[in-house]
């Protein structure tokens, strides 16, 4: 139980991280983060530390990334086995309807054919 209230805080949170990375403004940051390494080499000793240095904050932030991703994509797949599951009983009761009709129906059109024979049968014997 003291997980669920984590679990729905993370699930808010993810939500909202997921609204402003698919934004413009997400993209708008990251091209301003590679425009503001670039001329950052002046601060750094050699050119490895200052390659380190973007590959360590994207590596980051992709991992980050990845792990709202998949959250996400839990979410969406609950979603849609839950859609699924309602699409399936919704079928149930049109069939289980749909058979209930068609036997009303079969057994309506028998009656009636038999009403009918019975009325022929009385028209023949009047005629002999």
């Amino acid at each position: 139980m003291d997980n669920l209230p984590k679990a729905k805080t993370f699930e808010k949170v993810a939500v909202k991280v997921s609204k402003v990375v698919g934004s413009p403004v997400w993209f708008i940051l990251s091209l301003l983060l590679v425009i503001l390494w670039l001329p950052s080499r002046i601060f750094f000793e050699s050119d490895e530390l200052w390659h380190l240095n973007i590959n360590t904050i994207t590596t980051i932030l992709t991992f980050l990334m990845m792990s709202l991703l998949h959250a996400s994509q839990t979410r969406w797949e609950k979603r849609m086995e839950n859609l699924e599951n309602d699409q399936k009983k919704a079928l149930r009761l049109i069939e289980t309807k749909t058979e209930e009709i068609a036997k009303s129906v079969e057994t309506s059109t028998i009656a009636h054919s038999l009403a009918h024979v019975e009325n022929h049968d009385k028209e023949v014997t009047k005629l002999f």
